[in-house]
């Protein structure tokens, strides 16, 4: 009889924590999201659409291989640059660019940028993509005849990348560091 009550009061236990389980199951969760922007326009809206939502005075973290690459989808006489660009210094909003490329070549680039802080890794790579961390996605953009960008939603997805991002920060060659 004494297993009997043990086993009564452990299935009234369970029982009792049954509508607690189905409720944090059941609970909205902020949802990771993952969705694709092609070709130029796709990933310039990408880029316009994302500064938008990013906070005032806050960091975009960018693993690249190099700007000439960026450049050549975000050419700087035109209206998408110059707008995202705008919208960055209204929001006082630093690029942190980590970059394989040539120190001079870099530099040459981002000169006219205001908010960049710019450091290079020694080992040159030729990755097909690059890293966008955001205050709350991560975009990965991938170069090629029809240039992409995946987006990639959620809290421990940025904490995650965040993470690694800092590792390799510390890693690189500081280069640029500009605030006005």
């Amino acid at each position: 009889s004494a297993l009997e009550e043990r086993a009564r009061v452990k299935l009234q236990k369970t029982q009792r924590l049954i509508p607690q389980l189905f409720e944090r199951a059941n609970k909205k969760r902020s949802a990771d999201d993952i969705r694709i922007y092609r070709g130029m326009r796709g990933v310039q809206h990408y880029y316009l659409e994302v500064i938008q939502h990013q906070p005032a005075k806050s960091e975009v973290l960018i693993l690249g291989v190099n700007s000439e690459r960026y450049f050549q989808i975000f050419p700087p006489q035109e209206l998408a640059f110059q707008s995202f660009e705008q919208t960055r210094i209204e929001k006082n909003i630093t690029l942190k660019l980590l970059l394989f490329g040539t120190p001079e070549r870099e530099s040459a680039l981002n000169e006219p940028r205001t908010y960049v802080d710019l450091r290079l890794l020694p080992d040159a790579i030729q990755a097909p993509n690059d890293i966008m961390i955001w205050h709350d996605r991560v975009g990965m953009l991938f170069y090629g005849a029809e240039p992409y960008v995946l987006d990639l939603a959620g809290e421990q997805t940025v904490t995650g990348f965040q993470q690694y991002f800092q590792v390799l920060w510390k890693q690189g060659k500081k280069i640029k560091d500009r605030d006005s």
